[in-house]
């Protein structure tokens, strides 16, 4: 009960699922009714290779959310073609937002709303 696809292919040892989840954007922070995440699913169940592909896919998505807002502090963002997006931020006042390309690249690219940086600012 309140297990996701994820949960069950990584508890279970189904890799291909397990990897097919991932890249179509599986949330790798939900936990199930007993506090287990699909890593720890996968740790328990005796599943060290499922639980690595985890862990290498949340590092991948911590990367790519900590790039962008890396290029949005320096107000150097692309578009989604390729172009310059201006930045809104200045030296004054509070940063600003990314803007709606990047919010769907970090969706797209399978990021939680609830994740964040180090600094636990949330991406949204």
């Amino acid at each position: 009960f309140g297990r996701t696809a994820l949960i069950i292919a990584a508890g279970n040892g189904h890799a291909a699922i397990a990897k097919a989840l991932l890249e179509a954007g599986a949330d790798v922070d939900v936990v199930d009714s007993e506090g287990r995440t699909a890593a720890q699913a996968a740790r328990k169940n005796g599943h060290p290779t499922i639980e690595e592909m985890i862990a290498g896919e949340t590092g991948r998505r911590k990367r790519l959310l900590e790039s962008l807002f890396s290029a949005h502090a320096k107000g150097s963002s692309t578009g989604s073609d390729g172009g310059a997006v201006p930045s809104t931020g200045g030296s004054s006042g509070p940063p600003q937002p990314p803007n709606l390309e990047q919010l769907r690249a970090l969706l797209l690219a399978g990021s939680s709303s609830s994740a964040g940086t180090t600094a636990r600012e949330s991406p949204f």
